[in-house]
């Protein structure tokens, strides 16, 4: 059965990975934020108690800005955590040893590594640059599942959701499925209104179909939506809600869109070579920041099995 899918939504792309290690960090250090937010709230309402100390400066003189500061510190710290650890499962033996982190097991079954002699500014160390062609032999193609991991779309969900946010979609964006998966996306979005009660379908604005192989022929699936004019409203605080996501878990925006889908009256009619070179220059240029939110429609087929 072959399975195609559009979803429209109104959003933007991150890295795959930077959303996973958002969601990890979210889930260790949520009670904590949940103790400074509640410190916080308590401070504004004048309702904040501490007990007598020595120090000129207690908690009750701290204004609610620093706690923000504080709880920025705590994200970071647990973001920085959650790159160090996965950085450290998917390293090739060489650039563990380069760094001294090799065990006895690889000394053992790679005795190359103690004469072998590296600079460390081609060991793997950030997220952001895999510079090490050892690394990507060692990984694999396809070893990273970011979002199909037990549990972890449950909690990039609840982290999103903070923000009145969403996957529209359980996909990944992936130019190239045979590659290495690092540049894998993920879509954040807005979640549209739906007349369904079904909360998975208001999550998820999708239209799939079905190409259903059978002994006497192949049978293709339809489905129809109608779209009320009303989810194309978009709230007051919609890019404020990104922004804050983006820049509280440091995630990583990329727009991987073609082209824009724009009225015929916006289209001019080439007259002449010159028309024709500026309509060119037009067309190159990009309508949206990288990191701007947008209406986008994306289409998506899986394999044949």
């Amino acid at each position: 059965m072959c399975r195609s899918s559009v979803t429209l939504f109104y959003g933007l792309w991150v890295k795959s990975w930077s959303l996973a290690f958002a969601a990890d960090a979210y889930g260790q250090i949520n009670p904590t934020l949940l103790g400074i937010d509640l410190i916080a709230r308590r401070w504004r309402e004048g309702k904040l108690e501490v007990e007598e100390q020595e120090m000129k400066t207690t908690a009750r003189d701290l204004p609610s800005e620093v706690w923000e500061l504080v709880k920025q510190e705590l994200i970071d710290v647990a973001l920085e955590k959650q790159a160090a650890v996965q950085l450290a499962c998917y390293r090739c033996p060489s650039c563990r040893n380069a760094l001294g982190q090799s065990t006895e097991y690889e000394q053992k079954h790679y005795p190359e590594l103690l004469t072998e002699t590296r600079d460390l500014t081609d060991v793997w160390t950030c997220w952001e640059d895999l510079k090490c062609k050892r690394c990507i032999e060692w990984i694999g193609v396809g070893a990273f599942r970011w979002m199909k991991s037990g549990g972890r779309r449950a909690e990039v969900e609840r982290l999103l959701s903070l923000y009145q946010l969403c996957m529209p979609s359980t996909a990944a964006h992936l130019e190239d499925y045979t590659s290495f998966d690092l540049n894998e996306l993920s879509p954040v979005a807005l979640p549209l209104r739906s007349s369904s009660t079904n909360w998975t379908l208001f999550n998820r604005p999708q239209v799939e179909s079905d190409r259903i192989h059978k002994d006497d022929g192949d049978f293709a699936d339809h489905d129809a939506y109608n779209l009320e004019t009303s989810c194309l409203s978009i709230p007051a605080d919609a890019e404020l809600r990104f922004r804050r996501l983006i820049h509280t878990y440091r995630l990583w925006v990329v727009d991987p869109t073609k082209s824009t889908i724009v009225p015929l009256s916006e289209r001019q009619p080439l007259s002449s070579a010159v028309s024709s070179t500026h309509q060119t220059i037009a067309e190159q240029e990009k309508p949206f920041d990288e990191a701007e939110p947008r209406w986008m429609l994306w289409s998506f087929a899986e394999l044949c099995c």
